[in-house]
């Protein structure tokens, strides 16, 4: 099965068909090579209350622990949640390359709900890249919006 993989990899026949063959090896079990990992580690509103139509600067601190794909980039998405339940997804980009840090300026409709949010940042919130854990791909911040 290693040697089927190592093939598959160099012939890459399209773009993400590594990571494609990696998950479907994992899903039984089995792990050629181990995996990366992204882990969201904090974000960071640089201010606590922004006005509705106004803009949102975000601080966000991943982590890229292991070999990434070379064919592939995590994508992140920024999302505001409360608690009655209303979802807004802010934005969503691939990375031209991989930074700890970012900071991203986001403007938010002038429609939002007057009151506190949270801000949720994650990344490969696709899934489209394997991981050693799936599960520390998001963070979240409380703002309040006025």
């Amino acid at each position: 099965l290693n040697a089927f993989h190592d093939a598959w990899v160099t012939r890459r026949p399209y773009v993400g068909s590594h990571a494609d063959f990696d998950r479907i090896l994992a899903h039984h079990g089995v792990f050629p090579h181990a995996l990366v990992d992204y882990e969201m580690r904090a974000v960071r509103p640089l201010a606590s209350t922004v006005p509705a139509g106004g803009t949102l600067h975000l601080e966000i601190e991943a982590e890229e622990v292991g070999r990434p794909y070379p064919d592939l980039k995590p994508g992140f998405r920024v999302r505001l949640w409360n608690a009655t339940g209303e979802n807004l997804e802010l934005a969503s980009w691939i990375p031209s390359s991989f930074a700890t840090t970012t900071t991203v300026s986001l403007t938010l409709p002038a429609s939002v709900t007057p009151g506190e949010w949270r801000v949720i940042v994650e990344c490969d919130f696709d899934d489209r890249i394997p991981e050693e854990d799936e599960t520390n791909n998001g963070a979240s911040r409380a703002i309040l919006v006025n």
